[in-house]
């Protein structure tokens, strides 16, 4: 199943690849440029097939765990430093879902491995006749033209010795020639245009039986050869189909700091929380915190590769009081001093 589910959608993202460069359409969704996670971004949205076992009872599941392929299986392509950097990612989405992230010698409710991949795939454009316009302005010219004439010559001198004769020779004239709209064929050279395609499956085992209740799969076009920064879209956009948390205890959110956020990396190696979202109203919103934003610090605390939930933590407090947060913005540190409000669920 593994083989032809991850296949299948391979096939499915390859087809929408050509059709989108053939047709210059690659850029059809709304791309953003000029922020921290630009490079990370894909050219298309990614194409996602699910499984879910139908008998699986997802709403008791409360805590989880991530294991490495490896154990289970021979033919991974990822190193165990590439895995662990995975698994750290996918588990942070899994908290940001509700989820109690646990040691894997606790008797999870389930868990989680996952195997990401990325091939460089070119595709030739061939060459394209165009009828382009072409406006030709309007210009003087000088032309030359024979004339022929017959006169009397007594009228302009008696003297003459013929009275009646012809002449004939050249004759100059200017006129103007108005400007007009044609065409012209120009021939568009053929190309070729290459991109990563970064692949990614995930399984998820129930933690009693360890049977296999949940899997996903999916691939992205990308000019971003890191798998860490380009697969990160395409994972994300797996797990949305996978259900929130049923038991999530709103007690336990004390305040409401005004933003959402994830955890991403841009250089696969330092994960930080990412601002996706910033609510309108909020002091979050007043004090100018932008979308993108990467927090780097929370009160002096580096934030550096910290799990969701710790992040979380760190942002709770009591309803009136301030926490101080440092973000990066492309080339720029900011430190704002952000208000925690009450939580409204």
């Amino acid at each position: 199943m593994k083989v032809k589910l991850i296949y299948f959608v391979f096939l499915l993202v390859l087809l929408k690849f050509v059709s989108c460069a053939s047709t210059s359409s690659i850029t059809k969704v709304k791309l953003y440029y000029g922020n921290n996670l630009s490079p990370a971004f894909l050219k298309c949205k990614p194409t996602v097939l699910v499984y879910k076992e139908p008998e699986a009872d997802f709403t008791s599941y409360r805590t989880f765990s991530v294991f490495p392929l490896s154990i289970i299986a021979k033919d991974v392509k990822m190193n165990p430093i590439l895995e662990r950097q995975i698994l750290f990612f996918i588990r942070n989405i899994f908290e940001a879902k509700g989820y109690k992230f646990v040691p894997i010698d606790s008797t999870p409710d389930f868990l989680i491995t996952a195997q990401v991949d990325i091939e460089y795939k070119e595709i030739k454009v061939p060459p394209s006749i165009k009828q382009v316009p072409v406006w030709v302005p309007g210009k003087y010219i000088t032309i030359h033209d024979f004339s022929y004439y017959r006169f009397n010559m007594s009228s302009y001198n008696s003297n003459f010795s013929h009275t009646w004769g012809t002449w004939q020779g050249m004759d100059t004239k200017t006129i103007y020639v108005p400007g007009y709209l044609t065409t012209k064929t120009y021939i568009k050279p053929g190309y070729t245009v290459g991109y990563f395609l970064p692949s990614a499956i995930i399984w998820v085992y129930d933690g009693k039986t360890l049977k296999n209740v949940w899997s996903g799969c999916g691939v992205g076009v990308s000019k971003n050869p890191d798998i860490r920064a380009c697969s990160q879209f395409v994972i994300r956009d797996i797990l949305k189909n996978f259900p929130i948390c049923s038991n999530i205890d709103s007690s336990a959110f004390k305040c409401e700091t005004g933003v959402r956020i994830a955890i991403f990396t841009v250089d696969g190696n330092s994960y930080y929380p990412t601002v996706l979202e910033v609510i309108k109203g909020t002091p979050a919103d007043s004090i100018g915190i932008k979308k993108y934003d990467m927090i780097i610090e929370i009160d002096s605390v580096n934030t550096c590769n910290k799990p969701f939930s710790e992040i979380i933590k760190l942002l709770e407090g009591k309803p009136g009081t301030k926490t101080r947060i440092k973000v990066k913005r492309l080339n720029s540190i900011i430190t704002f001093d952000l208000l925690r409000i009450p939580y409204k669920k």
